[in-house]
């Protein structure tokens, strides 16, 4: 029954990506990469930092994330919404997964969809040790005592690749620096790390595994997850994997009320928008709609779950009956820090009433 429950949740959830009345709008929406986080590394408080980590993507970035936590040491699950992903971040510690769950991951990789790893993972997987050396290019072989902190310095004749953007050399980490040198063959070098009386470790790298791009850094610890740089760090390789550029944070701008006119024409000159319509599925079937609408009631518990895989940075004009439930609906999506909304003052009732025409059929 639990099965049969969770997939229906799942078929639920990706069914969003084609909520919607319009294939451009449909389109936009699946050009929005989902990432799925995979926590099994309670040591470094994995769940803790990843659950930090969602939550600055998601305010930042058009990204949709999921995040995937383990049961146990031998349990991951609902690994079937890889299938749905365009990149995996994993920060796991030495679990003795299902085969099927290896399996899922491994096809994951194997189609050529990149990975960011994080720290442990290259030690992830007890049944599959291999996982460091074939997808990661690393070598671990243990660490440097706990309390010699690294001092991580940029590769300098890497210092212009686009991971190292706005990542500064010098920061110190308070985490143990692992043994990872000699890298396998191939691999790409980005940051390493410097303790007293030691030799440098490699801390970052690239990896081309097949068709898979492949981003390590053993950094991790959960102080690193407040670092400017180690978050700038995981963004670029996030891209970089995506082979995608890097967009701008969200800059947000309050929500503005415009009247019908106004309302019309900006929707009619913008060639990228979304309409959204916050009514009750029996308002819009009796009042009629606004051609070109997304409908997605505010009344709904899960409203917030519906918005947030559209596209930040495309303008959302939105509207209800009489502008009420619609203002609500803005500063929603204000929170969620999507850039540009409008909201029709007056609903669609002052819409009708300015002449302006309405669908009675969807």
């Amino acid at each position: 029954m639990k099965k049969i429950l969770r997939s229906s949740i799942l078929a639920a959830v990706f069914s969003l990506l084609f909520y919607t009345t319009t294939p451009e709008l449909r389109a936009q929406q699946m050009k929005r990469p989902t990432i799925v986080m995979l926590s099994g590394a309670k040591l470094y408080e994995s769940e803790k930092s990843l659950t930090q980590f969602k939550d600055y993507l998601e305010n930042n970035f058009p990204l949709t994330t999921i995040l995937i936590k383990n049961t146990d040491k031998t349990n991951l699950p609902n690994l079937e919404l890889l299938k749905y992903s365009d990149l995996a971040v994993i920060f796991i510690r030495r679990m003795t997964l299902k085969e099927d769950q290896i399996e899922s991951i491994r096809t994951f990789i194997e189609q050529g969809k990149p990975v960011v790893a994080i720290r442990t993972a290259s030690h992830a997987f007890e049944n599959w040790k291999e996982f460091d050396s074939e997808v990661l290019g690393g070598n671990y072989h243990g660490h440097y005592d706990k309390d010699r902190h690294p001092t991580i310095r940029q590769e300098p004749k890497n210092k212009n690749h686009p991971i190292l953007k706005d990542v500064n050399s010098g920061f110190v980490s308070k985490g143990s620096m692992y043994k990872t040198s000699p890298l396998k063959q191939g691999t790409e070098v980005l940051l390493n790390g410097k303790i007293n009386g030691e030799k440098p470790e490699p801390i970052a790298w690239t990896h081309l595994f097949k068709n898979s791009r492949v981003f390590y850094t053993s950094l991790g610890h959960p102080d690193d997850f407040n670092n400017d740089s180690f978050r700038n760090l995981l963004v670029n390789a996030i891209y970089w994997g995506l082979n995608q550029p890097k967009p701008d944070q969200f800059k947000v701008i309050p929500p503005t009320d415009l009247g019908p006119e106004q309302f019309a024409k900006l929707l009619m000159v913008s060639k990228r928008k979304i309409l959204l319509d916050v009514r009750t599925p029996k308002e819009i079937e009796e009042e009629g709609f606004i051609k070109g609408m997304f409908a997605i009631n505010i009344y709904d518990q899960s409203f917030k779950t519906k918005v947030i895989i559209l596209d930040r940075n495309t303008p959302v004009f939105v509207y209800c009956k009489s502008g009420g439930r619609s203002s609500k609906a803005c500063s929603i999506l204000q929170e969620l820090k999507f850039k540009e909304v409008y909201n029709l003052d007056g609903g669609i009732t002052a819409w009708k009433a300015t002449g302006k025409p309405v669908e009675l059929k969807p």
